[in-house]
């Protein structure tokens, strides 16, 4: 199904999904950074991982990868206090009323649209602006209970392959700190293998989260162009 959303240039693109692939660790419990969106979602849906812990192991990743670019805004405040009324709120409330994404922290490239954080689409002419109204896709994702960690980092207004961005740093992939990390939606790409969050959004219109999911070894899903 494909989703579509308002970008600060008001042009309409496909909303994808980055995800990191999962792994199997028979040596004991992983660290919380290294969760699936799934495996997150089922173990706060438990009670076995709180959101709270999972949103400040994810901040102290994101504090010590910095050099990755990933980010342009981290919503480290708003995200810890959105964690404790996700807890909160399971511990009140059964399995079956809590949304698919409860207290999940996730990640959206800083051209969809989140109401209160600024949206730079990645250029320093729209530094300051800060829109009043969530993306659709956004809504959809804080309906279901996401949190949302911060926005990526990306190429300039989308218009290119590399993410290589002059105003806010080029994106690196965590594997080799001296390659791009590819674009446009470098950033979530750099941040879902860093792990510095389980999953994300980007938007692609010519592999824009293609490339950066083939350069940074995740998988991305392009709803509409399967």
């Amino acid at each position: 199904m494909s989703t579509y959303l308002r970008i600060a240039g008001g042009a309409l693109a496909a909303a994808l999904v980055c995800i990191a692939t999962a792994f199997a660790d028979e040596r004991g419990p992983r660290e919380l950074a290294q969760l699936t969106v799934t495996e997150a979602a089922q173990l706060i849906r438990e009670g076995r991982v709180s959101s709270v812990d999972l949103t400040r192991a994810l901040l102290a990743r994101i504090r010590a990868n910095a050099d990755l670019h990933a980010f342009i805004t981290v919503n480290e405040d708003a995200a810890l206090k959105a964690a404790h009324r996700a807890d909160q709120e399971r511990e009140r409330c059964s399995p079956q009323e809590l949304g698919p994404l409860h207290g999940v922290p996730l990640v959206l490239k800083d051209n969809i649209h989140v109401a209160g954080l600024r949206n730079t689409a990645g250029t320093p002419g729209l530094r300051n602006f800060v829109p009043e109204e969530n993306a659709p896709v956004a809504q959809a994702l804080l309906d279901a209970g996401a949190i949302v960690l911060g926005k990526t980092n990306m190429h300039e207004l989308a218009f290119g392959i590399t993410s290589n961005n002059a105003a806010f740093g080029a994106v690196k992939t965590p594997y080799d700190r001296s390659k791009f990390a590819g674009g446009s939606s470098g950033g979530t790409g750099a941040a879902v293998a860093a792990r510095l969050a389980p999953g994300g959004l980007g938007t692609d219109t010519g592999g824009s989260v293609r490339i950066p999911a083939a350069l940074n070894g995740i998988a991305g899903l392009a709803p509409g162009k399967i």
